[in-house]
């Protein structure tokens, strides 16, 4: 029975720096993905390598050092996760690509994946570090470990089951929290949702209020009100279509208290959107946490550019709306530009752009979205990435084309 070589890297070895890396190519100028389907429903295909650092055979591989003894050499210190092109790259000019390259290379592409898995409230690392329910036992909880490897994976519907599973059997009240709100920012079908969703950050505020969590407090506030939007758009589009009916028509299709029932409960959803916007924003300030007021602050300006509809719908003027949607955004701009996070500004500039394209300054929007593009790029930011190119492609430029 043969013994397996110790400059060689084991299975395990293999599996956890494809994972330390998911499953991209750690070379900054590629970042290609690794794994993807099959035409076998069954199964994936893989691309990716673990490559060594420092070489592994005397005199046939690149970057050998003679004073690392075997278990060195295939131990995962001394080890990268590459695509197939870029693995074969690296061993033909090893000049360029020294172990000191490689290293970076590695630290870099851990350090994104590792902002990304934390970063619990579509911030990266130093805006989730201020906020006090991203603690190191939250990030021990195997569900939540396994709801942020999924996100940052991309697989959402994989990331809220794990959420829900620590909602349901949480080891802490910070476990209970950090579920809350993956769940209520993984939120898919809001309209359809909305009571679900908005007792989810009932739940958070009061919960986030006992163990003194303020901006947090402040994030579900402010997103409690973004899901009460979205049913007084859709209410709101029921009157409009109600009053169409009857003017073209002639007859109505619900009873006149129905209808009045509608009226009734988009001013009453009114009402409470624009007080926890309110109170979003004073425990955001009051926090000290700017990131935290910067999420505040866009989530409000979204919210308040869904009422654009509502109004265009009804003939009004839009003026007001566009102007302080597109001020609460350049708002959040402003307050990442000095917090100098790279990637909120790319949200930012990416939110503005959706808005400005609803509100018809094209140009404007197309120009943004371009400029949240580069910056996504910049940063191996792939979740941005893709957001800003299908924006431009689908959107706004129907002959664009990705670089």
């Amino acid at each position: 029975m043969s013994t397996r070589d110790p400059s060689e890297f084991s299975k395990k070895t293999i599996e956890t720096l494809a994972k330390r890396a998911a499953q991209t190519c750690s070379n900054p100028d590629c970042r290609r993905p690794t794994s993807g389907p099959h035409s076998d429903k069954d199964k994936s295909v893989i691309v990716g390598k673990a490559a060594h650092i420092k070489g592994q055979k005397k005199n046939r591989s690149a970057r050998y050092d003679t004073s690392m003894t075997d278990e060195q050499r295939g131990d995962i210190s001394n080890g990268i996760w590459l695509c197939g092109v870029c693995h074969d790259v690296i061993d033909r000019d090893e000049v360029k690509y020294t172990p000191e390259v490689l290293r970076a290379w590695r630290i870099k592409q851990e350090e994104v994946i590792s902002k990304a898995m934390i970063s619990s409230l579509g911030f990266r690392q130093d805006a989730a570090a201020s906020l006090s329910a991203v603690k190191a036992d939250v990030l021990e909880d195997e569900n939540i470990k396994k709801a942020m490897q999924a996100w940052a994976s991309g697989d959402i519907v994989i990331a809220f089951e794990c959420s829900q599973n620590a909602y349901y059997h949480p080891t802490s009240p910070d476990v209970k929290l950090q579920s809350i709100i993956n769940m209520v920012l993984l939120s898919q079908d809001q309209i359809k949702r909305v009571e679900y969703y908005a007792s989810l950050c009932d739940e958070g505020i009061i919960l986030a209020s006992k163990i003194n969590d303020i901006s947090t407090r402040a994030v579900l506030k402010v997103h409690k009100a973004y899901f009460l939007q979205h049913r007084a758009f859709s209410n709101s589009l029921l009157v409009y279509q109600e009053t169409q009916i009857r003017s073209m028509v002639g007859y109505p299709t619900m009873s006149d208290v129905q209808l009045k029932q509608l009226i009734d409960a988009i001013q009453l959803d009114t009402k409470e959107i624009n007080a926890l916007t309110n109170d979003a924003q004073k425990d955001a300030y009051e926090s000290k946490s700017y990131s935290a007021l910067a999420h505040v602050k866009m989530t409000a300006g979204n919210t308040i550019g869904l009422t654009y509809f509502i109004i265009k719908q009804l003939g009004l003027d839009t003026g007001q709306t566009e102007h302080m949607t597109i001020r609460l955004l350049s708002e959040a701009k402003d307050i990442y530009e000095k917090l100098g996070d790279k990637e909120g500004i790319g949200n930012a500039l990416h939110n503005i752009a959706n808005n400005l394209r609803f509100f018809g300054d094209i140009p404007r929007a197309k120009a943004l979205a371009s400029e949240a593009l580069q910056i996504a790029k910049e940063t191996g930011y792939k979740e941005l990435e893709v957001k800003a190119a299908e924006l431009l492609k689908d959107r706004l430029e129907e002959d664009w084309k990705p670089e």
